[in-house]
């Protein structure tokens, strides 16, 4: 998986996606799911590390099966939640 850490004054916007999925664009319905190279590719990361850096975050963007099975995992996503675009899952998590 790939993460960036996105931070402002007041957020940290944690995203992370399969690596395989990386500048990919998937189509369904009245749908579309980019998986932007310039916005998930980051680091290289393990689910430990998507566990560690959600403990800060304050929204996240999961795009993949393990991206999105380790938000679910760490308790961030519902998997009622979770959208599929041409069998892609992808939630995204706010904290308010």
């Amino acid at each position: 998986m790939y993460m960036k850490i996105f931070t402002s004054d007041t957020n940290v916007l944690v995203a992370v996606c399969d690596s395989e999925l990386i500048g990919r664009c998937f189509r369904e319905g009245g749908r579309t799911l980019r998986a932007n190279e310039d916005f998930y590719r980051g680091e290289k990361v393990s689910d430990e590390d998507v566990k560690r850096a959600l403990q800060g975050a304050t929204t996240g963007n999961f795009t993949g099966e393990r991206a999105v099975g380790c938000a679910v995992a760490c308790g961030v996503i519902e998997p009622g939640n979770v959208i599929m675009v041409e069998g892609v899952p992808h939630a995204i998590m706010m904290r308010l």
